[in-house]
């Protein structure tokens, strides 16, 4: 059966988002995109409520780390280990070398931005005893098709795309160059503009560096329905940067389709707060001569 996986921005945001099937949390030290950063005390609580609900939780631990960073993942991953999490959602392979050390590898999940593309990068990832993948967000819908004969992969599918990381602190940066006092850093309303566009695109910076995302909200509400009856596991519904009533929304649409519910997409895509698109989902992607 597929999961709805969720990205609470509090505890109390857990119990808002009830229909829910999981819910994926992170801390700030161990992963990047996250919308709120949950110390191991929040862990355990949130873990505690969410096992009370007979529900999953899952914990992001999607940074690129370096070798001084090695000693305090280990750490994580044990208290991670110890209170019994559901799922590791994991991009650098060294979290799952560690995790193979502590035998919890078939918690992982692996959840990178650009990585896997195509069935032949899944069957080598699966080949490696972990609990699932979560496909590129530039994949297109005949690769999602086509991975459906895996039992156990998903897909981010509704959120804003991240479309620029680096490890330099440039928000940091351009303040300081210009004499701004004002406090953006780990700031969720802040938004760039390029000279030659319009649109608004969401950054955020915290001490990992900084994050430009897409102007649009990312959705495949209209393949959703497709998806799910070929058995896709995996659905992450990621709230950085939207409101609560309109996540909850969202994840309620994404319930009656799966329920088989009536639902009217094209008024909700109409009357949307936020400018709606399917990215890569449905281009022709290919090589130009």
């Amino acid at each position: 059966m597929s999961e709805l996986i969720i990205t609470p921005k509090s505890i109390e945001e857990i119990k808002i988002y009830k229909n829910a099937d999981c819910y994926l949390l992170g801390n700030e030290s161990f992963c990047v995109r996250y919308n709120h950063s949950y110390s191991n005390e929040e862990i355990i609580e949130a873990s505690n409520l969410i096992k009370s609900l007979n529900k999953k939780i899952y914990i992001n631990v999607n940074k690129i780390f370096q070798e001084f960073d090695l000693e305090g993942l280990n750490e994580y991953l044990i208290f991670l280990k110890n209170i019994n999490v559901d799922g590791i959602f994991f991009s650098d392979f060294a979290v799952l070398k560690l995790a193979k050390e502590l035998n919890i590898e078939d918690k992982c999940v692996l959840y990178h931005e650009t990585y896997p593309l195509n069935t032949s990068d899944l069957e080598v990832i699966l080949s490696f005893g972990i609990q699932g993948v979560i496909i590129s967000k530039e994949a297109e819908i005949k690769t999602l098709v086509n991975a459906t004969k895996f039992n156990n992969v998903g897909m981010t599918a509704f959120g804003h795309i991240e479309i620029f990381n680096s490890k330099r602190r440039l928000l940091e940066t351009y303040l300081k160059e210009h004499n701004i006092t004002k406090e953006l850093v780990n700031n969720y309303n802040v938004k760039v503009k390029e000279m030659t566009r319009d649109n608004l695109y969401p950054l955020y910076q915290d001490k990992n560096g900084t994050n430009i995302f897409t102007s649009f909200v990312y959705s495949a509400l209209k393949d959703f329905k497709k998806l799910n009856d070929l058995n896709m596991k995996y659905f992450i519904i990621d709230s950085i940067f939207l409101d609560q009533e309109y996540v909850l929304e969202v994840l309620n649409i994404f319930n009656k389709i799966r329920n088989n519910e009536e639902v009217d997409l094209e008024k909700f895509y109409n009357e949307s707060k936020y400018p709606l698109d399917s990215g890569f989902l449905h281009l022709d992607v290919g090589l130009v001569k």
